[in-house]
């Protein structure tokens, strides 16, 4: 079981993904922006991130940045919708050159996500990273 923290500013995306990921077995934390994401980092130290990035107060973009610096080993995963099919891959291409690990474009294919997941961190990373 794994911590997972889920960092985006649409709470139905956020429930949806806390449903899909809390079957799955792991414990969800919660954030609504990219500030209370790296609040939160701080406060439960996820083993990943999953991170939307376009959100109002700190972007996606910017936490990517700022946690890939503090933790180079967390697992990032970037989702967007941003823009449909040709601007969104904009945002994701983004993510993946500042140190998502993974990425994925809404609406989110959820079996390949939980997929990501168990690849990216089967068991919890050690505390502190």
């Amino acid at each position: 079981m794994a911590r997972i923290l889920i960092v985006d500013d649409e709470a139905d995306t956020r429930d949806t993904l806390r449903e899909i990921i809390e079957a799955d077995g792991h414990d969800v934390f919660e954030a609504v922006d990219g500030r209370d994401g790296m609040r939160k980092t701080l406060q439960f130290f996820p083993d990943v991130v999953i991170t939307d990035l376009i959100m109002p107060v700190m972007e996606g973009i910017e936490l990517i940045r700022r946690l890939r610096n503090a933790y180079p080993r967390l697992p990032i995963i970037a989702i967007s919708g941003i823009g449909g099919c040709g601007e969104g891959n904009h945002y994701l291409e983004m993510a993946h050159l500042l140190g998502a690990t993974e990425r994925f474009a809404k609406p989110l294919d959820y079996s390949a996500l939980l997929v990501s997941l168990s690849q990216t961190c089967p068991q919890p990373l050690a505390v502190g990273y």
